[in-house]
């Protein structure tokens, strides 16, 4: 497997399509670069450059992501405007941290991803009432 990326550079499918090769089953993508991932994931601790962040994948698909969230409302705000986003825009989500937000994780499944594994099916279009793709973004 030769697969040669700079740092902070995304994998692309062809990459993907490479780790699946060697590694079939499911396995974890972990440390991915910060400027990677969305505004409230939170970085390592001894490594600000890297996201407390995973990928669960299943070949070259990926199943689900992840990570360590930031709890603290000034933190999300500093990141909001580091990724160019305007904070009053998150107003909402921003006022619920004001009654306090312990340190917590979260994930999402894809669950028409999942059906494609274990039905065997190769495309998630298939398993998919509406799919989307950049030609079609509404049902």
């Amino acid at each position: 497997m030769d697969i040669k990326l700079e740092f902070g550079e995304d994998l692309q499918d062809s990459h993907l399509r490479s780790l699946g090769d060697k590694h079939p089953g499911f396995f974890f993508l972990t440390d991915w670069p910060m400027k990677l991932k969305p505004f409230y994931i939170h970085e390592k601790d001894d490594d600000p450059t890297l996201s407390r962040s995973f990928d669960l994948q299943y070949g070259y698909l990926e199943l689900s992501s992840g990570g360590r969230r930031l709890h603290d409302p000034e933190q999300l705000k500093s990141r909001l405007k580091e990724q160019n986003l305007d904070p009053a825009s998150f107003e909402e989500h921003l006022k619920t941290f004001g009654w306090g937000m312990p340190p917590h994780s979260g994930w999402g499944m894809g669950l028409d991803r999942l059906m494609t594994v274990l039905i065997g099916i190769d495309n998630v279009r298939e398993v998919t009432l509406y799919p989307r793709d950049p030609d079609r973004l509404k049902p």
